[in-house]
């Protein structure tokens, strides 16, 4: 159960992630080269002022975030919208549906960050010349699972860390 809801929130946000980006009309995944057609039709992001945001959004958001900065609101098309925010050193994203309903927050960070007890497990697993290169910090369902990015000389990996269990999701070797 736990990787199905990671699988939905990753490709989810690498969905949202694509509208929000300028440049990008594709993602890689898995080695493979995958179109991805934007919903809002627009061969851009559409960027949204506050205004134009469902208020039940603009609430949550002002409730759950208030240390937010650097506010900018995107449409996902047809699936709601994504704002992308900085907290203090983190970086945040917050993806809410086209009814204004949060679904789920990600915060990217610095392994300074990282709470000790992840930390502690990452580590005690990873131990043989592997760095944390950033972390994401997936909350979702009252749930809260880490998403951390590591890495040595031959290798880049991500790891899921949840409920005290750290399982590899991704594994690649690095180009010479």
């Amino acid at each position: 159960m736990k990787k199905i809801i990671l699988a939905a929130l990753l490709m989810t946000t690498g969905i949202c992630f694509v509208y929000s980006q300028d440049s990008i009309s594709a993602i890689a995944f898995q080695g493979k080269k995958k179109e991805v057609d934007n919903p809002a039709s627009t061969a851009h992001p559409v960027a949204l002022s506050p205004g134009s945001v469902s208020p039940k959004a603009l609430k949550d958001f002002s409730k759950t975030c208030k240390t937010a900065s650097d506010c900018r609101w995107y449409s996902c098309g047809k699936e709601g919208v994504i704002v992308f925010y900085q907290a203090g050193d983190k970086k945040g994203r917050r993806f809410y549906d086209r009814k204004g309903n949060y679904v789920y927050n990600i915060l990217s960070y610095g392994e300074t960050l990282l709470p000790p007890d992840v930390k502690d497990i990452v580590k005690r697993t990873y131990y043989q010349d592997y760095k944390i290169n950033w972390v994401e910090e997936v909350e979702a369902d009252y749930k809260t699972f880490f998403i951390v990015h590591i890495a040595n000389d031959k290798m880049i990996k991500n790891v899921s860390v949840y409920d005290g269990e750290i399982n590899e999701v991704l594994s690649m070797n690095k180009s010479k």
